[in-house]
């Protein structure tokens, strides 16, 4: 052990401007290079005054008006003996009401999750536990003993459904540590996904196969739907492993974060789906700095942007119109791009973190906040003309703050008119010939590209028979062929419209058949119309018929992560990223804060600190940049500079121990200059 000595650092704060810290040795990220260094037009909400004001209208039992109270009490007690409460997953949604006590945990633990990070103690707020109540969402009756996203609910349909809620309980649990119950149940999850990659295949040196749809833990059979896989479900349990070893020490859970974290570092296809994958990016870091293994941070930080999988989801680095779409999230298949509020808020408060094991990505995660953070403004009712949303009556109207953000953000308008009435299933019965015949008639509109579209059910099987569709521009024909289903064939077919105007739509079904032939049974008719007006706000309930406003509960209760990641300082695109705020059982830390001059002349910064005097030291360019600041502290910046401050106590010793470097037993840097 030997010291490590401070410079010689002249006036009342001290600033050291080595070559390192210019970030030569920053690793840049494709996507995001493309991003521009600061977003124009410069305009940043304030994101906490956001979180509380959603929090408010969220929570607020005795607000009337239309689709209000948007809250219910949950007192169906299925697993537990206490009331919960519920949140719809859409303002308006015809699906989740109290009626039908249907709704999503994620929506309810996103809310808890969100008011916390944004300075609010959930566990007491006017007298009321609604930390404590989250333990509906805890499935053990069924012997499943995970968070669910619904009470009672078990495994093997989606891998993401069925892990979210449990990635958000260890996060809650890190802000409310005291929670009755919560380390056993912690201790639990660990159990299961342990067990899990045993039943996907783990052990001898072999990682677990996630290359499957779901998982049912009680039985241990994966299970597999025609559409598609979620390996990314691996950097879900490989995090929940780790983060279940941190709270317990039961080195089975290293052993599965390990198992889970082999099977992204052997897989070459990048798995990402929904919205798991950050943490895996986030945990390679740590695992790296804590563990010393050798992770492929870059290629997991990669797969999360560059949207080269097979579901075309990534972040976003394009302008869409007049409209700066650059670090949102969603999905980026061309033609059909989409950022969505939930994964934009939750991805980059899962993966600064990271910084503080890795501060070569620094500069990049800095510039991706920077613009998700001022472009998140446009998930808002506020941030647009009401011409371009679905939902701005309600909005105005009822939430004057405008704090419920939309599901999302469509680079252009779209609207699905349907054919069938509401969408419903639609049984056509043969007649005594055997045949079936069905017209259903409808506007194709002139200001769109419009597809139309035709779904047999069941929708992920094949046709059982012949089955033809032609179309005409009125009702007595005459008719052309559209699309045929013939006998194998996937049941959903489509075509593109060319004209406008009236669309008489026709099937033919049982043409030679028996008169006991079965009834046929339409799944979905209908047409797809895309029109330009760019970007759009909206969201999937109008469009698939389930609600009646695009306003989502469900990713706007995430804002709270964004509050708490990000704060203006005076320098006008200079943001203080708050590396610890949203990252949860890491080890006792210093303060941490990330801050990067995206512009072209130096600029000097001007941030708060604490009252007792800190220096600070950087990370990026491993060097006291800061020395004995009290109240706020200036630190000049380099052009295209990013440094990863740490706030140590004013005249620390600094003291290298096993290849980190310490202040009073506190890590302050994993990987010290030798």
């Amino acid at each position: 052990m030997r010291n490590f000595t401070l410079r010689n650092i002249h006036g009342a704060l001290a600033l050291i401007l080595a070559p390192a810290c210019m970030g030569a040795d920053q690793i840049a990220l494709p996507t995001v290079e493309k991003m521009p260094p600061v977003p124009h037009p410069f305009i940043l909400r304030d994101w906490k005054n956001v979180a509380r004001n959603f929090d408010e209208i969220a929570f607020d039992f005795d607000r009337r008006g239309e689709f209000l109270p948007l809250p219910w009490w949950d007192d169906s007690r299925v697993d537990h003996e206490i009331t919960g409460f519920a949140l719809p997953a859409y303002v308006g949604d015809l699906r989740q009401t109290a009626e039908r006590n249907n709704y999503d945990a994620i929506t309810c633990m996103g809310a808890v999750l969100g008011a916390t990070l944004a300075g609010i103690d959930k566990s007491n707020q006017n007298g009321r536990n609604w930390v404590r109540m989250l333990n509906i969402y805890y499935s053990r009756a069924n012997g499943t003993n995970l968070y669910m996203n619904n009470p009672g609910e078990t495994t093997g349909q989606s891998f993401w459904y069925e892990l979210f809620p449990s990635l958000l309980f260890f996060q809650i649990y890190d802000r409310y540590r005291d929670e009755p119950g919560w380390r056993e149940q912690a201790q639990a999850i660990g159990e299961r996904w342990y067990e899990g990659c045993r039943a996907l295949g783990a052990g001898d040196g072999k990682a677990p196969d996630f290359d499957h749809t779901a998982l049912d833990v009680v039985t241990g059979r994966p299970f597999d739907n025609p559409r598609w896989r979620e390996p990314d479900a691996a950097a879900a349990v490989a995090w929940l492993e780790y983060m279940a070893y941190v709270v317990t020490k039961d080195a089975r859970f290293l052993q599965a974060a390990n198992w889970a974290m082999q099977f992204l570092e052997e897989r070459q296809q990048n798995p990402f789906y929904e919205c798991l994958l950050p943490y895996g990016a986030y945990l390679s870091a740590r695992m790296n700095a804590e563990q010393g293994t050798s992770y492929p941070t870059t290629k997991l930080v990669n797969w999360v942007f560059d949207g080269d999988n097979p579901r075309q989801w990534g972040v976003i680095a394009e302008k869409w119109g007049d409209v700066e779409a650059y670090g949102l999230m969603g999905s980026v298949h061309k033609g059909s791009e989409y950022a969505f509020t939930m994964n934009s808020f939750l991805a980059p408060a899962v993966m600064v973190p990271m910084v503080r094991y890795d501060a070569r990505y620094a500069r990049a995660m800095a510039r991706w906040v920077l613009n998700a953070a001022v472009n998140s403004r446009c998930f808002y009712a506020d941030s647009m003309e009401p011409g371009r949303q679905t939902s701005w009556d309600w909005s105005s109207a009822n939430d004057p703050k405008f704090s419920i953000a939309y599901e999302g953000l469509r680079k252009r308008g779209a609207r699905r008119i349907r054919l069938a009435e509401s969408g419903k299933d639609e049984v056509l019965r043969p007649g005594p010939d055997g045949r079936i015949e069905k017209i259903w008639s409808t506007e194709v509109p002139a200001d769109s590209k419009n597809v139309l579209v035709m779904e047999l059910k069941p929708r992920d099987g094949t046709s059982e028979r012949d089955v033809d569709v032609s179309i005409a521009s009125a009702p007595d024909g005459p008719w052309k062929s559209a699309f045929r289903f013939a006998r194998g064939d996937k049941n959903r077919k489509w075509m593109n419209l060319k004209k406008p105007g009236p669309l008489y739509v026709r099937l033919e079904a049982g043409k030679g058949s028996a008169p006991r032939a079965k009834p046929l049974v339409i799944d979905q008719v209908f047409i797809d119309s895309k029109f330009e007006m760019t970007p759009f706000l909206s969201g999937d309930p109008l469009f698939h018929g389930w609600g009646r406003t695009d306003l989502g509960l469900y990713g706007g209760s995430f804002v709270g992560l964004l509050a708490a990641l990000v704060e203006p300082t005076d320098v006008e695109g200079i943001l203080r990223i708050d590396c610890r705020a949203t990252e949860s059982w890491a080890a006792p830390g210093y303060p941490t804060f990330l801050l990067h001059n995206p512009h072209r002349q130096q600029k000097t910064v001007t941030f708060p600190c604490s009252d007792t005097p800190s220096d600070f030291y950087d990370l990026a360019s491993r060097e006291i940049l800061v020395r004995d600041a009290k109240g706020k502290a200036s630190l000049p910046l380099a052009p295209d500079q990013a440094v990863v401050l740490v706030g140590i106590p004013a005249g620390g010793k600094l003291q290298k121990l096993e290849g980190r470097l310490e202040c009073d037993g506190i890590v302050v840097d994993y990987a010290p200059a030798p």
